[in-house]
């Protein structure tokens, strides 16, 4: 079309009626296929930048927020279509080793290199990868540089492990991640943690294991860290990996802090009485050291109002009501097949999967096809129709949590390598010599078969005991805590043997002292034997076999042989049993170190006594125990007790707790103001505390003298790493992350190292570093505490979170710099002036808002120091009493 013709069409109405109309159908043209063509290019171009520097950081962002969303819920036995809050209900693992007894397994996971992480079946080695996996996804201190984790599950692995570290990064979000994992490997980038060694099959564990050998000796900068079942272990990945750490039982504080934060008990009345319960049935109460019969417990009795709860007395007996109660569902009206029925088929398929060929990879998963073909079978016998399979099976699956569906119903497996246990064991009720054929066959996998069988069956398990007592002695003793019946002959042949090799070698292995505590716990002729032996013996193996009853006769025992190091330590496994007969001056220590809300009830009116002064100290830890200061509203205050010189201390929580625990922090600050720490207390104290008496009393060393402890190291010491340490610490005040995170850090080591010269007692080395270091840089920025900001903190933080960043100024500031620089730059002749001044209005917008979301965060809008220094530790929160003691 000419120029003339276009302008005689635009000089006519109707020209432009049809260019309207033209315009309103390309609009609607590019509607539908420019967003298309944008989004195919964007897609393009991702996929051809994935795993590229250029985006890494996006990609590693997406793969955070996966992670956090995968491991935020919980997935929990009998609830499979539920899930808990992760951060809410995990209760800190502890670790069993000598040389590092009760240490954090998380933090030992952190710290280690190599590592092989045991325990017993249902301790807590998947949760505990789980919450390290939530746990880096939600930090908020974690920078690019530091170690990517990747959580892999053994029992499928079936190609090399970069394959399946591939895979899982791809499936957790992160695209084409080829190029990062081989150069993350490469530079020791990755924290590769392998679950699940014990549930890869026998006969493909020595295989599995040898890639992960060699997976460790290809990239020793990489952490590695395996679980598996201690009793599975044996030796398989050393050399590579030799360090090991088990995890220990809970104890009765984890059990309790379990109970309390578990979402179907209502209140801690209601979590103290299925405490009580739990210490009525000592052989539950043993089961419930077990993280995963702990849930099963809390699930299937914490909801109960009964005035008192009945619990199982054997674990064959727990098991069989667990499957009873599940598996009818309280008889529920949209159950189709009996109870029975299910079980049965359940019976069967626990043996398939118990009994896999030796060639298969995964010994916990059955396919579909094998599922549906079992049902097929042994249906007919049990009232089932071929075309009922499909729907039992779903029943089971979607009713009871019993059995799970995987990879979109393409295979099943039990929801806990226990319960399949059991159920294979009662399948053998009435064919005890294939029982003993398939132990021996293959032993690692059918010891707890064994012993479930013993408790599930009435008859005499004496015939099985003896035989079993040829291959492995130990699983025959431990036998004898689980049988209903066993004949005096065998009984008696098995204890003698203990006993002789007890009396020939006091120093046993673990495994035989929790044997002889399991037997000694039973209420019949062969359990009160065993605990008579016991009785008359002494050393630590005595005490530990004597604690692992659970029996208050065997508290009392141990009590009396106090002071004695191993009659101590046994007394602090056994918790609260050990409490009420504990509470002299010279048990404060112990009591402190059980450290259950009991003990701490019990060391309340000690504060009043001679002993306060070690007692306050206790308690400078004790607080930050959320269920001990929930308990403190219970605690007894001796009428004449004056704390108003120090109840300033506790009043920014004090509308969130007890008012009897503002008592007791009041007496606590004013027994520890001014005075060291007990050289026995290694343990960090709590904030509520320790900032307070750090910032504004005079007794404590100040921040400001901490200052110039540091100002002076460093220049007698002239390190060039730590010329730049003012202007560091200064706008360490003023950013969420540390400008230098390598001076800070050196920093915070003259800090420590400093006032351990100068007195190794002070607060400054129980409160976290990040607290150190916050404080030292408001003393660098010339900032000063006072009694009256620390009173009105809480108010000030409510204050700074409720702030809305400025967007008008936000916007308008951009703009004029935008509007100057077009201005400018349009009358130097510069071109393009409107690209430059919008680029620089863009820039501007995204520093300012920034900056402003930051300062809202980190409460820089507010000037109480206190607001920077909670809302910065993530201690701010007041609404709950927990957040503030981490």
């Amino acid at each position: 079309m000419s120029i003339d013709n276009l302008t005689r069409l635009t000089s006519s109405p109707w020209g432009w009626v049809v260019a309207a109309v033209a315009l309103l159908l390309v609009w609607e043209t590019a509607k539908k296929w420019v967003p298309e063509l944008v989004a195919r290019l964007l897609g393009w171009l991702a996929t051809r930048l994935a795993g590229t520097r250029l985006v890494r950081a996006k990609a590693l962002r997406e793969y955070r927020a996966r992670v956090a969303d995968r491991y935020a819920s919980l997935p929990v036995l009998f609830m499979p279509d539920e899930g808990l809050d992760a951060a809410k209900v995990y209760v800190p693992l502890r670790t069993s080793e000598q040389t590092d007894a009760g240490a954090d397994a998380y933090e030992r996971l952190k710290s280690a290199r190599r590592a092989v992480v045991l325990g017993r079946p249902g301790a807590g080695k998947t949760m505990l990868l789980r919450h390290s996996m939530l746990t880096w996804a939600r930090d908020p201190t974690w920078r690019r540089g530091q170690k990517v984790p990747v959580l892999l599950e053994l029992h499928r692995f079936a190609e090399t492990a970069e394959q399946q570290i591939i895979a899982q990064f791809a499936e957790d979000g992160f695209a084409r991640p080829e190029r990062f994992v081989a150069r993350a490997l490469r530079d020791g980038g990755l924290s590769v943690l392998f679950d699940g060694l014990d549930e890869v099959a026998s006969a493909e564990r020595a295989r599995v294991a040898g890639h992960l050998r060699a997976f460790a000796a290809r990239y020793p900068e990489c952490q590695v860290v395996v679980t598996c079942r201690t009793a599975i272990y044996d030796q398989d990945l050393a050399p590579e990996i030799t360090a090991r750490f088990h995890i220990a039982d809970f104890d009765d504080r984890a059990i309790r802090r379990f109970l309390t934060q578990w979402p179907g008990i209502p209140d801690a009345l209601d979590a103290e009485r299925l405490m009580a319960a739990l210490r009525d049935a000592p052989r539950i109460m043993q089961l419930a050291q077990n993280p995963l019969l702990l849930t099963m417990i809390a699930y299937l009795y914490g909801g109960k109002d009964e005035s008192r709860i009945v619990l199982p007395h054997s674990r064959a007996e727990f098991y069989g009501e667990v499957t009873d109660i599940l598996l009818r569902r309280l008889k529920d009206t949209r159950n189709q097949f009996k109870g029975p029925q299910k079980k049965a088929l359940l019976k069967h398929l626990a043996l398939a999967a118990q009994a896999v060929p030796v060639n298969a990879v995964d010994r916990r998963t059955l396919r579909y096809e094998d599922v549906l073909a079992e049902i097929t079978r042994v249906g007919p016998s049990l009232g089932l129709k071929d075309s009922d399979a499909n729907q039992v099976l779903e029943e089971i699956v979607d009713r009871s949590g019993l059995l799970l569906r995987l990879d979109g119903g393409s295979a099943y497996m039990f929801a806990h390598l226990s319960l399949q246990e059991y159920l294979a064991a009662v399948a053998h009720e009435q064919d005890p010599a294939a029982l003993l054929a398939a132990f021996r066959a293959d032993p690692a996998d059918w010891r707890e078969v064994v012993k479930l069988w013993c408790g599930a069956v009435s008859a005499d398990a004496g015939p099985l005991v003896a035989q079993v007592f040829e291959d492995d002695p130990v699983l025959a003793f431990e036998c004898l805590a689980d049988a209903q019946v066993v004949n005096d002959e065998v009984a008696a042949k098995v204890i003698a043997h203990f006993t002789a090799l007890f009396e020939a070698s006091p120093d046993l292995d673990a495994a035989t002292m929790a044997a002889f505590g399991l037997v000694a716990a039973v209420p019949n002729d062969r359990g009160r034997r065993v605990f008579s032996f016991l009785e008359g013996q002494s050393g630590p193996s005595a005490c530990r076999a004597l604690a692992a009853t659970k029996l208050p006769r065997a508290a009392k025992i141990l009590v009396n042989r106090l002071p004695d190091a191993d009659a101590r330590a046994a007394l602090v496994f056994m918790g609260d049993l050990a409490v009420p007969m504990l509470g002299a001056e010279s048990e404060v220590d112990l009591l402190a170190e059980i450290g259950t809300p009991a003990a701490a009830l019990m060391l309340v009116p000690m504060l009043w006594r001679p002993q306060a002064y070690r007692v306050a100290w206790h308690f400078m830890r004790l607080l930050s125990v959320p269920e001990i200061e929930a308990a403190l509203a219970d605690a007894e205050i001796p009428p004449s007790s004056d704390t108003s010189d120090m109840a300033w201390v506790w009043a920014p929580f004090q509308d969130h707790s007890p008012p009897t625990s503002g008592v007791v922090a009041a007496r606590v600050a004013h027994l520890c103001e001014g005075k060291g720490l007990l050289d026995t207390d290694d343990e960090a104290v709590d904030p509520r505390l320790a900032i307070p008496l750090i910032t504004v009393s005079d007794r404590h060393i100040p921040p400001s003298f901490v200052l110039g402890l540091v100002r002076r190291a460093i220049d007698v010491d002239g390190s060039p790493e730590l010329s730049a340490w003012s202007p560091a610490l200064r706008s360490y005040w003023h950013s969420e992350a540390a400008p230098d995170r390598t001076t800070i850090s050196l920093i915070d080591e003259i800090v420590v190292r400093e006032i351990a010269l100068l007195s190794d007692l002070s607060l400054w080395i129980r409160i976290p570093s990040r607290t150190r270091l916050l404080l030292l840089a408001a003393a660098a920025n010339g900032l000063r505490f006072t009694r009256q900001d620390w009173r009105e903190f809480p108010a000030a933080t409510a204050a700074a979170a409720a702030h809305q960043p400025r967007w008008p100024m936000a916007l308008v500031i951009p703009a004029w710099t935008g509007l100057v620089l077009i201005v400018v730059l349009s009358a130097l002749g510069l071109a393009p002036a409107w690209a430059l001044g919008a680029g620089a209005g863009a820039i501007g917008l995204w520093f300012l808002s920034s900056t402003f979301r930051r300062e809202a965060r980190t409460g820089r809008f507010s000037r109480n120091p206190y607001v920077v220094i909670m809302a910065a530790t993530e201690v701010h929160d007041l609404g709950r009493t927990s957040v503030i003691a981490r």
